[in-house]
Protein backbone atom coordinates (compact mmCIF):
# COMPACT_ATOMS: atom_id res chain seq x y z
CA UNK A 1 0.00 0.00 0.00
CA UNK A 2 1.14 3.16 -0.75
CA UNK A 3 -0.34 6.30 1.04
CA UNK A 4 0.61 9.84 -0.12
CA UNK A 5 0.07 12.84 2.10
CA UNK A 6 0.48 16.04 -0.78
CA UNK A 7 -0.25 19.27 -1.61
CA UNK A 8 0.80 23.18 -1.48
CA UNK A 9 3.68 24.18 1.13
CA UNK A 10 3.04 25.40 4.38
CA UNK A 11 -1.06 23.96 4.41
CA UNK A 12 -0.80 21.11 6.70
CA UNK A 13 1.09 18.59 4.91
CA UNK A 14 2.67 17.91 7.52
CA UNK A 15 0.48 17.75 10.01
CA UNK A 16 -1.43 14.80 7.75
CA UNK A 17 1.40 12.91 7.51
CA UNK A 18 1.73 12.82 11.23
CA UNK A 19 -2.12 12.06 11.48
CA UNK A 20 -1.44 9.51 9.01
CA UNK A 21 1.75 8.03 10.69
CA UNK A 22 -0.31 7.66 14.10
CA UNK A 23 -2.67 5.67 12.75
CA UNK A 24 -1.16 2.98 11.19
CA UNK A 25 0.82 3.17 14.33
CA UNK A 26 -1.65 2.77 16.53
CA UNK A 27 -3.30 -0.03 14.22
CA UNK A 28 0.02 -1.88 14.15
CA UNK A 29 0.62 -1.55 10.73
CA UNK A 30 4.20 -1.92 9.34
CA UNK A 31 5.27 1.25 7.25
CA UNK A 32 7.87 3.10 6.15
CA UNK A 33 8.23 6.80 6.00
CA UNK A 34 9.62 9.05 2.81
CA UNK A 35 10.11 12.74 2.73
CA UNK A 36 10.45 13.45 -0.86
CA UNK A 37 11.71 16.41 -3.07
CA UNK A 38 12.34 16.72 -6.55
CA UNK A 39 13.81 14.73 -8.25
CA UNK A 40 13.72 12.77 -5.19
CA UNK A 41 9.74 11.51 -5.48
CA UNK A 42 10.28 10.85 -9.23
CA UNK A 43 13.32 8.28 -8.23
CA UNK A 44 11.60 7.17 -5.40
CA UNK A 45 8.25 6.45 -7.24
CA UNK A 46 10.12 5.04 -10.30
CA UNK A 47 11.73 2.05 -8.37
CA UNK A 48 8.44 1.71 -6.05
CA UNK A 49 7.02 -2.00 -6.29
CA UNK A 50 4.10 -1.50 -4.43
CA UNK A 51 4.53 -4.34 -2.40
CA UNK A 52 5.18 -2.59 0.77
CA UNK A 53 3.67 -0.33 3.15
CA UNK A 54 4.80 2.81 2.00
CA UNK A 55 3.77 6.36 3.37
CA UNK A 56 5.06 9.01 1.60
CA UNK A 57 5.06 13.30 2.01
CA UNK A 58 5.88 14.92 -0.97
CA UNK A 59 4.17 18.14 -2.99
CA UNK A 60 4.34 18.57 -6.41
CA UNK A 61 1.89 16.03 -8.55
CA UNK A 62 4.86 15.07 -10.89
CA UNK A 63 4.68 12.49 -13.73
CA UNK A 64 5.42 9.38 -11.40
CA UNK A 65 2.58 10.86 -8.82
CA UNK A 66 0.06 11.15 -11.73
CA UNK A 67 0.92 7.65 -12.38
CA UNK A 68 0.42 6.45 -8.79
CA UNK A 69 -2.67 8.56 -8.48
CA UNK A 70 -4.06 6.36 -11.04
CA UNK A 71 -3.49 3.29 -8.90
CA UNK A 72 -6.35 1.84 -7.34
CA UNK A 73 -3.83 1.28 -4.42
CA UNK A 74 -3.15 4.09 -3.70
CA UNK A 75 -4.72 6.50 -1.29
CA UNK A 76 -3.66 10.18 -1.49
CA UNK A 77 -4.39 13.79 0.17
CA UNK A 78 -4.08 16.95 -0.88
CA UNK A 79 -3.97 19.75 0.97
CA UNK A 80 -4.02 23.83 0.10
CA UNK A 81 -4.86 26.53 1.54
CA UNK A 82 -4.98 30.59 0.63
CA UNK A 83 -1.93 31.23 -1.49
CA UNK A 84 -1.28 34.81 -0.08
CA UNK A 85 -0.90 32.30 3.45
CA UNK A 86 1.35 30.30 1.73
CA UNK A 87 3.71 33.42 0.56
CA UNK A 88 4.24 34.55 3.99
CA UNK A 89 4.43 31.47 5.79
CA UNK A 90 7.43 30.84 3.21
CA UNK A 91 8.88 34.35 3.47
CA UNK A 92 9.26 33.44 7.62
CA UNK A 93 10.09 29.91 6.80
CA UNK A 94 12.69 30.23 4.56
CA UNK A 95 13.60 33.98 4.80
CA UNK A 96 12.59 34.39 1.16
CA UNK A 97 11.69 37.51 -0.54
CA UNK A 98 8.05 38.39 -1.48
CA UNK A 99 8.54 38.09 -5.45
CA UNK A 100 10.30 34.55 -4.92
CA UNK A 101 7.38 33.22 -2.54
CA UNK A 102 5.02 34.58 -5.03
CA UNK A 103 6.64 32.52 -7.57
CA UNK A 104 6.87 29.74 -5.94
CA UNK A 105 2.98 29.56 -5.14
CA UNK A 106 2.46 30.21 -8.40
CA UNK A 107 4.25 26.95 -8.95
CA UNK A 108 2.38 25.09 -6.53
CA UNK A 109 -1.05 26.18 -7.07
CA UNK A 110 0.02 24.93 -11.22
CA UNK A 111 -0.03 21.35 -9.06
CA UNK A 112 -2.84 21.64 -7.38
CA UNK A 113 -4.83 22.58 -11.25
CA UNK A 114 -2.94 18.54 -11.51
CA UNK A 115 -4.13 17.22 -8.72
CA UNK A 116 -7.83 18.62 -9.78
CA UNK A 117 -7.88 15.69 -12.56
CA UNK A 118 -8.05 12.98 -10.04
CA UNK A 119 -11.15 12.59 -8.81
CA UNK A 120 -10.22 9.85 -6.17
CA UNK A 121 -7.61 12.11 -4.36
CA UNK A 122 -8.95 13.97 -0.97
CA UNK A 123 -8.48 17.63 -0.49
CA UNK A 124 -7.88 19.12 2.55
CA UNK A 125 -7.94 22.82 2.84
CA UNK A 126 -5.91 24.30 5.72
CA UNK A 127 -8.53 26.00 6.88
CA UNK A 128 -11.00 23.82 8.02
CA UNK A 129 -8.23 21.11 9.31
CA UNK A 130 -6.71 23.97 11.77
CA UNK A 131 -10.17 24.25 13.18
CA UNK A 132 -11.48 20.83 13.44
CA UNK A 133 -8.43 18.55 13.35
CA UNK A 134 -10.47 15.82 15.40
CA UNK A 135 -13.24 15.40 12.73
CA UNK A 136 -9.95 15.10 10.47
CA UNK A 137 -8.35 12.35 12.00
CA UNK A 138 -11.88 10.47 11.69
CA UNK A 139 -12.47 10.98 8.14
CA UNK A 140 -8.35 10.41 7.52
CA UNK A 141 -8.45 7.35 9.26
CA UNK A 142 -12.37 6.33 7.30
CA UNK A 143 -10.48 7.18 4.07
CA UNK A 144 -7.78 4.60 4.51
CA UNK A 145 -10.98 1.74 5.98
CA UNK A 146 -10.09 2.47 9.47
CA UNK A 147 -12.94 3.22 11.82
CA UNK A 148 -11.53 4.95 14.98
CA UNK A 149 -13.16 4.87 18.22
CA UNK A 150 -13.56 8.68 19.61
CA UNK A 151 -11.20 7.95 22.55
CA UNK A 152 -8.20 7.04 19.87
CA UNK A 153 -9.15 10.15 17.67
CA UNK A 154 -8.99 12.10 20.45
CA UNK A 155 -5.42 10.89 21.49
CA UNK A 156 -4.24 11.35 17.91
CA UNK A 157 -5.54 14.97 17.92
CA UNK A 158 -3.66 15.53 21.42
CA UNK A 159 -0.70 13.70 19.64
CA UNK A 160 -0.61 16.00 16.32
CA UNK A 161 -2.32 18.86 18.24
CA UNK A 162 -0.10 22.79 17.94
CA UNK A 163 1.71 21.97 21.29
CA UNK A 164 2.53 18.89 20.88
CA UNK A 165 4.49 19.42 17.26
CA UNK A 166 5.72 23.25 18.87
CA UNK A 167 7.41 20.71 21.33
CA UNK A 168 8.92 18.53 18.18
CA UNK A 169 10.27 21.63 16.95
CA UNK A 170 11.90 22.58 20.03
CA UNK A 171 13.43 19.38 20.52
CA UNK A 172 14.97 19.55 16.80
CA UNK A 173 16.27 23.00 17.21
CA UNK A 174 17.84 21.90 20.63
CA UNK A 175 19.32 18.54 18.81
CA UNK A 176 17.04 16.48 21.32
CA UNK A 177 15.93 14.22 18.53
CA UNK A 178 17.23 12.54 15.57
CA UNK A 179 17.51 14.77 12.62
CA UNK A 180 18.30 15.13 9.46
CA UNK A 181 19.88 18.13 7.33
CA UNK A 182 18.32 19.42 4.33
CA UNK A 183 19.56 22.34 2.48
CA UNK A 184 18.70 25.29 0.50
CA UNK A 185 19.53 28.56 -1.13
CA UNK A 186 18.65 30.52 1.84
CA UNK A 187 19.46 28.16 5.03
CA UNK A 188 20.27 25.02 6.29
CA UNK A 189 17.07 23.15 7.67
CA UNK A 190 16.96 20.66 10.77
CA UNK A 191 14.58 18.36 10.54
CA UNK A 192 12.82 15.33 12.81
CA UNK A 193 13.54 12.16 11.11
CA UNK A 194 10.51 10.98 12.68
CA UNK A 195 7.77 13.25 12.28
CA UNK A 196 9.76 15.30 9.19
CA UNK A 197 8.99 18.92 11.01
CA UNK A 198 12.01 21.17 11.13
CA UNK A 199 13.54 23.76 13.06
CA UNK A 200 10.95 26.42 12.04
CA UNK A 201 8.07 24.87 11.10
CA UNK A 202 5.67 25.70 13.45
CA UNK A 203 4.61 29.09 12.79
CA UNK A 204 1.36 30.63 14.23
CA UNK A 205 -1.03 27.85 12.98
CA UNK A 206 -3.77 30.27 12.02
CA UNK A 207 -5.27 31.24 8.74
CA UNK A 208 -5.37 35.11 7.11
CA UNK A 209 -1.88 35.76 8.28
CA UNK A 210 -1.66 37.54 5.31
CA UNK A 211 -3.61 40.60 6.33
CA UNK A 212 -1.43 41.30 9.64
CA UNK A 213 1.68 39.94 7.85
CA UNK A 214 2.29 41.36 4.79
CA UNK A 215 2.72 45.31 3.84
CA UNK A 216 -0.20 46.96 2.01
CA UNK A 217 1.46 47.15 -1.24
CA UNK A 218 2.01 43.16 -1.02
CA UNK A 219 -1.96 42.19 -0.21
CA UNK A 220 -2.95 44.17 -2.34
CA UNK A 221 -0.57 42.80 -5.29
CA UNK A 222 -0.86 39.09 -4.14
CA UNK A 223 -4.63 39.29 -3.99
CA UNK A 224 -5.10 40.78 -7.66
CA UNK A 225 -2.41 38.11 -8.63
CA UNK A 226 -4.25 35.12 -7.32
CA UNK A 227 -7.47 36.40 -7.75
CA UNK A 228 -9.18 33.48 -10.21
CA UNK A 229 -8.00 31.08 -7.68
CA UNK A 230 -8.89 33.03 -4.79
CA UNK A 231 -12.56 33.25 -5.83
CA UNK A 232 -12.44 29.41 -7.54
CA UNK A 233 -11.53 28.36 -3.53
CA UNK A 234 -13.97 30.94 -1.99
CA UNK A 235 -11.77 33.58 -0.28
CA UNK A 236 -12.33 36.43 0.35
CA UNK A 237 -10.85 39.24 -2.09
CA UNK A 238 -11.20 41.88 0.48
CA UNK A 239 -7.94 43.28 1.49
Amino acid sequence: MLILSLGVPRSGTILVFNILREILTRQQVEFRSVNTNYPETEAFLSQHDYKDNVLMHAHNVLPEVQKALQRRDVIAFFNFRDPRDMVISMMKLHDYPFEKCMELADISFAHYRIARKFPRLMFIPYDLLVEAPGAYVFQIAQRLGIFLPLNVVAAIEKATSLDAHKKVMRDVAAAKVDVQIRKNPRRTLKESTTHFINDRHIQSGRSGRWRRELSPDQRKQSTEHFKDLLLELGYTLEH
